[in-house]
């Protein structure tokens, strides 16, 4: 096996991605694979060349922002070719609601392990503003059958239609593109993500979950999953 002198002494580390505002206004419309792809792979999104941007190219980033699923670690602007400080810090990559946004008046989240398939992820629950957020970060390793997700999330979103705000979720499915899958109360709707480094999904509710609203959503999890990934 060949070694080489900077292995080990390179790290890679959060992944940058620049908007140029001419781009944004057409992905907003029309959303190219290979670019689109490296939006979802971003861990921070910047729309460059600010100086020269348009309300409407800002308007159109934001879209963009607001589209993507897990949420960005950091959003922002950059001009001159001058990076932001922030967009260089080091980002963990912790179960984050993105569906519902940080506030003083949220209360401590409280994260539990999940077991599923035999490999340890995560179920996290917060309050905030009146609503309820349930979010379950699941192992890496593991695949998700779609021919089971698709019909029991269908009959899920419909259900329990006057209690879900909303609901994201992104499910690793094979070795191609993962499944993103979202409702805003009007059905399912899905479509390729680039994101691959793990699957996720979260909840948001207008009520308290009781613990066999919750064992219905983990069954399905648990129902899905297919084994690991190699």
């Amino acid at each position: 096996m060949a070694t080489y002198a900077t292995q080990g002494a390179l790290t890679l580390d959060s992944v940058v991605c620049l908007v140029d505002p001419l781009d944004a206004l057409r992905l907003v419309t029309h959303r190219d694979t290979n670019e689109w792809s490296q939006i979802q792979s971003a861990d921070v999104l910047l729309l460059s060349k600010a100086e020269t941007a348009s309300a409407a190219s800002r308007d159109a980033f934001d879209a963009i922002a607001a589209a993507q699923y897990p949420a960005k670690r950091y959003l922002g602007t950059c001009a001159g070719g001058v990076l932001p400080p922030e967009a260089l810090a080091q980002y963990s990559r912790p179960s984050a609601f993105s569906l519902v946004r940080d506030s003083q008046e949220a209360a401590a989240p409280r994260t539990t392990e999940f077991v599923i398939g035999g490999h340890a992820g995560s179920e996290t629950q917060l309050q905030q503003l009146g609503l309820w957020a349930v979010s379950w970060v699941l192992p890496p390793q593991l695949t998700f059958s779609r021919v089971i997700l698709e019909p029991r999330l269908e009959w899920m979103f419909d259900a329990y239609q006057s209690w879900l705000r909303r609901a994201k979720a992104v499910f690793r499915t094979g070795p191609g593109p993962s499944w993103l899958v979202q409702t805003h109360g009007r059905g399912l709707s899905g479509e390729d993500s680039a994101y691959r480094r793990d699957s996720r999904m979260e909840i948001v509710l207008t009520a308290e979950p009781t613990e066999d609203f919750l064992d219905n959503w983990r069954n399905l999890l648990r129902d899905a999953a297919l084994g690991p990934t190699h």
